[in-house]
């Protein structure tokens, strides 16, 4: 940076590795909770005011491959929706976290985490056992 130039010149522009689909009915989780195609889903909770939730999902965004498209990974805000957050407790039987991850294939849980444990790394991984 020189001494002229300015901050705006020198941001970096941070997309998103993550396609992220937005989980906002009951209904869409008992269809993934249901699925038994093999289909692989992640449901990521966050809670919008928590900066640790914003620091977990800003590190999982920045290491989740971009290439990575066989993993359908919902976004769940804890805020909005925390009558889908409790029902993914009572379905799972994953007691609630924030942020927690938790993956799903055949409606079996294969994978859950939260906070600093959640690893796109790990997710991956318990899909191929």
């Amino acid at each position: 940076m020189g001494w002229f130039s300015s901050k705006e010149e020198n941001k970096k522009v941070v997309i998103p590795n993550v396609s992220w689909k937005n989980l906002s009915n009951l209904k869409q989780l008992d269809e993934v909770l249901e699925n038994r195609s093999g289909e692989k889903h992640l449901l990521f909770k966050h809670s919008t005011r928590c900066g640790v939730s914003a620091m977990v999902k800003k590190q999982f965004e920045n290491e989740w491959p971009a290439e990575q498209k066989e993993i359908v990974v919902w976004y769940l805000d804890l805020l909005n929706h925390r009558d889908i957050s409790n029902a993914i407790a009572e379905k799972t039987g994953v007691f609630h976290q924030s942020p927690q991850a938790i993956a799903v294939i055949n409606g079996e849980v294969v994978y859950d985490a939260s906070h600093s444990q959640i690893s796109a790394r790990s997710i991956i991984k318990s899909f191929k056992k």
